[in-house]
């Protein structure tokens, strides 16, 4: 399952499909709506993050939030997110990204703890959270402003 935007008619992907003759195994959602997304979160065994630049990866998070274990690009932005919950692999190396997903596919208990590591860090971008923090750091302005 392939879900996102695309930018042209035939892209990378489409040619890689074709070359592997893979058009009976491959399913390209373009543009999917957000009840579809979630249900592709909910559903999918792993999420595959290829990014080769992002501002925020929120995807992975999202997927996460939704029981749906992610592996990531080996890129700053993502490890930043992520710190050691994260399973990176390199993204210019098709061999890297193989390796790592029959890691996770194959092994459930891996899967699994990997999930639970993500869940955990998942927390520290919890809104409540980050709204607290917020509220903190303002009175502590607030308080050097009045000295």
């Amino acid at each position: 399952m392939i879900a996102g935007a695309k930018e042209s008619d035939k892209d990378d992907i489409d040619v890689m499909v074709e070359k592997l003759d893979l058009k009976s195994r491959v399913i390209e959602l373009i543009r999917p709506s957000d009840e579809t997304i979630i249900n592709l979160y909910t559903f999918a065994d792993l999420f595959i993050f290829p990014s080769l630049f992002e501002g925020f990866g929120l995807p992975p998070l999202e997927a996460v939030s939704l029981g749906c274990p992610v592996i990531l690009s080996d890129i700053p932005v993502l490890r930043e997110i992520f710190g050691e919950a994260g399973l990176y692999f390199n993204p210019h190396n098709e061999e890297d990204l193989a390796k790592t997903i029959l890691r996770v596919i194959l092994d459930k208990n891996f899967r699994d703890k990997l999930l639970q590591n993500q869940r955990n860090r998942l927390k520290i971008f919890d809104k409540e959270k980050i709204i607290d923090e917020y509220i903190e750091l303002f009175d502590k302005i607030r308080l050097r402003g009045s000295l």
